[in-house]
This record gives structure tokens, sequence and C-alpha cells, in this order.
């Protein structure tokens, strides 16, 4: 119930309308792939890249992507690593501000440091926007943020493995036990997505059994420790959803030590699922141990923060406002049999 309120809370102050108004706007599916470039001219134009650090496949992605079609643009860019160090990222956006940047390209660490970070742009007149994740407070600053439909895409994924594990609990009489891994929920993203694996969770309430929480902290260690401490208890086990897919090596880890790291055509397989697309989920999608991805479209999201950051320079909005939905998708081992390319994590992955 908490975790339901909060979600509603921070969708109602993104969407909030006030004197200055926060514009939604979604973003297309599956219509940007790596190939991709940017439908703008950065010529003269100087842009800081400020980002947390590139622990993630997502991150390396996004970086990636950013970089080199922003230089392909035309762009002269100043780059900022943070190294996950909140004091050290508004340092980087005070120094962007003082090189009289004419906007800055942000990852932020958190949501409430994008607020501080849009805070310190509003007061210098540069532009800011945010890839991935919306200041938790969205009617104190003006910003340009993209965020994925989270709450959507985690419950898509996570209703394909409740209705396999459904339909195999009808014909053993088990009830359904779960695992949720939950992320940092001072995290909007990780908020949004828990709600997404709870609704779907709840539709399926009277064939659920045992749902155990293990908290992650978006931190490795963390996640496998208090795993492996649920398995310790119950071995007996049908489905596991994860905030993220960057935990799969620790899922995979406690599993085997207990003997259900077993692909879908095996007995005793645990339906799982995750959210953000990345290649280690697509291989594992590909050899039948994950069923279901929430994907997230790291390209389009930095596609729409990019043109909508020159779009506000070349009108001289130093303030522009606006939230960008990426309503990304649910992949599942039967979708991406005929829309493979719709994740990310399966075109680096063929790639390859």
């Amino acid at each position: 119930m908490k975790i339901r309120k909060l979600t509603a809370m921070l969708l109602a102050g993104a969407m909030a309308v006030s004197g200055t108004s926060m514009t939604a706007m979604a973003a297309e599916v599956g219509k940007v792939t790596v190939e991709d470039g940017l439908d703008c001219d950065m010529t003269d134009m100087t842009i800081a890249f400020i980002y947390q650090d590139l622990e993630t496949e997502f991150w390396v992605e996004a970086y990636n992507w950013a970089m080199a079609n922003m230089k392909a643009a035309g762009a002269t860019i100043i780059e900022y690593n943070a190294n996950q160090d909140v004091n050290k990222q508004l340092e980087d956006v005070m120094d962007a501000c003082a090189q009289n940047v004419d906007a800055i390209l942000c990852v932020p660490q958190d949501s409430d440091a994008a607020v501080t970070s849009a805070q310190a742009a509003n007061e210098s007149d540069v532009p800011i926007a945010f890839i991935n994740r919306i200041p938790s407070d969205m009617e104190s600053v003006n910003s340009i943020a993209c965020q994925a439909d989270n709450e959507a895409i985690a419950q898509g994924a996570m209703e394909y493995c409740m209705a396999q594990a459904a339909a195999r609990a009808e014909e053993t009489g088990e009830k359904i036990n779960i695992i949720d891994m939950v992320g940092d929920l001072g995290d909007v993203n990780a908020v949004a997505r828990e709600q997404g694996f709870q609704n779907a969770i709840a539709q399926y309430k009277d064939q659920v059994g045992e749902v155990y929480t293990v908290k992650t902290d978006w931190d490795a260690n963390t996640a496998l420790a208090n795993l492996q401490t649920v398995l310790q208890k119950d071995t007996n086990i049908q489905v596991l959803c994860c905030g993220s897919d960057f935990l799969y090596p620790q899922i995979q880890s406690a599993l085997e030590e207990v003997g259900l790291w077993k692909t879908r055509d095996e007995e005793g397989h645990v339906f799982m699922c995750a959210v953000d697309g990345d290649s280690g989920a697509a291989a594992l999608m590909d050899k039948g141990y994950v069923d279901a991805t929430g994907v997230q479209d790291v390209y389009n999201e930095c596609k729409l923060c990019i043109e909508a950051l020159v779009k506000a320079v070349e009108e001289g909005n130093t303030q522009p406002n606006e939230l960008l939905i990426d309503e990304g998708l649910a992949q599942t081992a039967e979708s991406m049999k005929t829309d493979r390319s719709a994740m990310w994590g399966f075109q680096v992955l063929d790639a390859k």
C-alpha cells in the first residue's frame, strides 16, 4: 500500500500543471536502433555530458550512443564522470555552467540529485535534460526529463511469468511462491517497477502462496546475500522478479547453489523476469533461463533528451520543462520470436 501511494504521488508530481507546465510526450516504441542518428544540427553548440558512472550496460549503451551521435551532429562535448558521487555531480554541473555551455545532458545519480542539479542549472539559465531518471520534486525545478513507463513494463513482464506459473499450478495443484527482488526504493524507477510487479501478482492472489521480498539496494553483494538467505529457508519457488537485469549473475549463482537454475524446458524451472533489456538478459532469454523482460528503449531516451535540448537552445529557452515518456515494452519468450530487435539488448547481442 505504501508503494502504491508513493508511485501515485511521484506521477502526480511529475504531471502536475502549475505556473510553468510540465508537458508529457509519449515516445515512439521500437523506432530507434543503435544505428539511428539525431534529427538535429548541433554545429556551434557546446554541451556538457554529465553522468553518474558507466557501471551497467544500459549506461554504457546510453553513453556510446549519445557521444557518437552528438559528435556526428557537430557538437562540442565537455564530459564529466561523477563516479557515483552526488557532491561531485553537483560540482560538475556548476563547473559546466561556469564554462557557459549551451546545455547539459545528465544521467543523475538519483532522483534527489536531479533536483539539486536542475536547481544549479536553472540559476545559471542553462537548459538541462535528464536521461532515465526524473527529479524527485518536479514542481520546484525546470528540466527536460525522460523516463520509461517502469510500472507498465514491469507489470507486462511479470504478467507473462505469472500466467505461465498459473498454468503450471493448475496442473500440479501447487501454490505460486514468489521471490521479489526490490531495488533501492529511494529511486523512483525502483518504486514504479515494484508497483508493476505487485499489480501482476495481485491478479493471481488466489493462487499465490508465499511472496519473499529480497532487498537489493541496487548492490550486487547485498542482493546475493539476501537471496541466499531466502533460498536457505525455501527452495519451492515458482517465480522470481527483479528490478534490474544487472543482477542476473547473482541470481544465477544463488539458484545454481540450490539446483533451481533451469531452462523453461526443464522440470522445476523458475519463471523469471527483470527490467532494463540488456544483452545479458537477451542471452538468458535465448537460452531459456529468463522468460520476460521489461524493456527501456535506451537509444530512444537519449535521442528524445538531446533533440529536446537542441530545440530549447534554438528557441532561446533556458528553462525548458518537459516530461518525455518512453513507453517501452515487455519482451517475452513468445514475442521475441517475431519482434526480437525491439529489445535493445538483442541488438547488442546480435551485433557481437
